[in-house]
């Protein structure tokens, strides 16, 4: 879930619009989307 979000900013999406995008394919809640990129970021810094 969190690289689909990275491939859809890689292809020069904003991150708010990739988590909706990412929400909506998964059929999930946007914040549970931002969590995990949220979560993920902490992890690799």
């Amino acid at each position: 879930m969190v690289a689909r979000v990275r491939e859809f900013e890689g292809a020069g999406m904003d991150r708010k619009s990739a988590i909706a995008a990412v929400a909506e394919e998964f059929s999930i809640a946007k914040r549970i989307v931002y969590a995990a990129v949220v979560d993920a970021n902490k992890m690799s810094t």
